[in-house]
């Protein structure tokens, strides 16, 4: 059985393993001295411990949702970085083959590969891997309905909450009125979500107390971009922001999903988050 899979924001990553293939996201302005050849891939707490499971250093890399999910599942695999500012045409090649569209499909991460299989989409893939990984690692989705549809909320509220209007307040820089919208926007949103989580799990640390579960892989690699980016873009730091307001649930969620490690090991350093958001902002401002 063979596996591969991919993603990628501004740059991509192919693995492949005995059973895994993986084109995984590669930040924009690397840091470090890592390579970027193949290397395993491996989940703290199997073999090969000691190391990176992405390899020397995990700041080649983007933040990925599939890329947390395969640690977790602790999946072997091995990666191999791709330019999406200059796609190769293998790439698109593959990930032509999974559009539903071929004709019209751009080419973007991330793609999974197993055995004659290519799929593409980050939550698709992630269901993927846990339903067909399901006897090893961490169960990401539980057998509680209840659960899963709280995980479902949970992802959904996050991005309407927290998501969006942290970045609208990057995006609003330079226009007061709307920057101050954004904020109250934004304000308003971490203030609902921590009374949510209160009510989910009191305890915590996760959206499932002590179970980190596919709520985390779906949002972690969005709130450690945001947690970067938006105090140095738009001055507002969201961690000061719930120690100022008392949402001490949220920050334990905050704090308990950065610390994890197949989230810290998929993270680039905060100024190679915050170099990439810009420049991603500036190509943005070129096409309006």
């Amino acid at each position: 059985m063979a596996v591969s899979r991919g993603f990628v924001p501004a740059l991509a990553a192919f693995v492949k393993f005995p059973n895994v293939q993986l084109t995984a996201a590669r930040n924009a302005r690397p840091s470090g001295d890592s390579p970027l050849g193949r290397v395993p891939g491996q989940m703290p707490g199997h073999p090969a411990q000691g190391r990176s499971p992405f390899g020397r250093t995990p700041r080649d890399l983007t933040p990925t949702a599939p890329g947390s999910a395969l640690l977790e599942k602790g999946v072997p695999f091995e990666k191999k970085l791709v330019n999406l500012q200059d796609k190769p045409a293998d790439f698109c090649e593959l990930y032509a083959t999974a559009s539903p569209d071929p004709l019209v499909a751009r080419a973007k991460v991330p793609i999974l590969q197993h055995g004659a299989e290519v799929l593409i989409e980050s939550a698709l893939i992630c269901q993927y891997l846990e339903a067909e990984f399901s006897t090893v690692g961490t169960a990401l989705l539980p057998p509680s309905a209840v659960d899963r549809y709280q995980i479902a909320l949970f992802e959904e509220a996050y991005s309407s909450l927290i998501g969006g209007p942290a970045t609208k307040i990057m995006s609003a820089m330079g226009d007061e009125q709307a920057e101050t919208e954004a904020r109250e926007s934004l304000a308003r949103g971490m203030k609902a979500m921590d009374s949510y989580l209160l009510r989910i799990s009191s305890d915590g640390p996760f959206v499932l107390g002590g179970k980190f579960s596919m709520a985390e892989v779906m949002t972690g690699p969005f709130i450690v971009r945001r947690l970067a980016t938006v105090p140095a873009i738009a001055g507002f730091d969201m961690r000061e922001h719930c120690k100022k307001e008392g949402l001490l649930r949220l920050l334990q969620w905050m704090d308990a999903v950065t610390s994890r490690p197949s989230i810290k090991d998929t993270t680039p350093s905060a100024d190679d988050l915050v170099a990439s958001t810009r420049s991603m902002m500036e190509r943005m401002k070129g096409t309006k």
